[in-house]
């Protein structure tokens, strides 16, 4: 699995509330079964498993992660992420994310090594688009 794009979106000079990033499949897997995802999220205080809202897809409340977009998806919408496919997730920590806050992202599948991103929250939030830089 391999990831880019982390996004967040939060309150101008406050906090980040969702985290937003695209996952793809790493070359030499075939296909991966989204519903058996363990979506972790931590910072400095906390450590929290997210759950995934009903059916998977849609903007999550807090203490959840949805597929909010799945632009290449081939056949109908369906939880396996194939070749070529990304799909884009969105989490919702229960605390917010506050400025230069370090947290990290675990992104498990069933089977095979989780992704994780490491990344700093930006010195000033804005209100639309937030970019982590990576650690």
């Amino acid at each position: 699995m391999t990831g880019e794009g982390v996004v967040l979106q939060g309150v101008p000079r406050g906090t980040i509330d969702t985290i937003t990033f695209t996952i793809g499949l790493a070359p030499g897997i075939s296909f991966l079964d989204l519903s058996s995802l363990t979506i972790v999220y931590a910072d400095a205080v906390r450590t929290e498993i997210l759950t995934p809202v009903a059916g998977f897809r849609g903007d999550p409340p807090q203490g959840s992660w949805g597929i909010i977009a799945a632009p290449n998806e081939l056949g109908n919408p369906n939880m396996r992420l194939d070749y070529n496919e990304q799909f884009t997730i969105r989490i919702n920590p229960k605390a917010p994310v506050v400025p230069n806050q370090i947290v990290t992202i675990s992104v498990k599948p069933g089977e095979g090594k989780p992704l994780v991103f490491r990344l700093i929250a930006p010195s000033s939030i804005g209100e639309d688009v937030n970019i982590l830089t990576p650690l």
